[in-house]
């Protein structure tokens, strides 16, 4: 697996950063990212650089829920052809079910997985990375993003039955 992530993960990441008073060019090239690659869906960070800029940001601006905030920026869009297949599946089944085939395509180390079973189902996401830091603060991003998805496809109603 590699641990490369589109540029595009880390849209809106300079205007919030900014928005909370804090030096997003000084987060990003302290984790090795070239501030100019941000936002740009043709370059590709690593994946750690990419949690750990993430991290550092939600330490430095004292914003524990940072990746919560980033994830609501983002939404679905975020996820590019992914975002397509979510838009333009006939049924709700069917645009989870790719998501869970093709999310590699947009982040290698993220795996989501679908257990149906009657009429309940659990969606996990998680990271296949084993240490990388700032894990939450990934796993939180994915989760709004995953949210932003559910609503879309099921109603802004959507309420899971619960979320671990």
């Amino acid at each position: 697996m590699t641990d490369l992530i589109r540029g595009s993960s880390l849209l809106h990441f300079k205007e919030l950063v900014s928005s909370m008073g804090g030096d997003a060019d000084a987060i990003l090239r302290a984790q090795g990212i070239d501030p100019s690659m941000v936002g740009e869906y043709e370059f590709l960070i690593p994946y750690t650089s990419y949690a750990a800029a993430i991290g550092e940001a939600a330490v430095i601006l004292k914003r524990p829920d940072f990746g919560l905030r980033l994830g609501t920026e983002q939404g679905i869009s975020v996820l590019g052809p992914v975002a397509v297949l979510i838009r333009h599946s006939e049924t709700a089944a069917c645009a989870i079910q790719g998501v869970c085939r093709f999310l590699y395509c947009c982040a290698p180390p993220d795996v989501a997985a679908l257990e149906r079973s009657g009429r309940s189902a659990i969606f996990t996401l998680s990271i296949a990375l084993r240490q990388i830091a700032y894990r939450e603060q990934m796993v939180e991003k994915g989760l709004v993003i995953a949210m932003d998805a559910f609503r879309f496809l099921l109603g802004e109603d959507f309420v899971p039955a619960r979320i671990t």
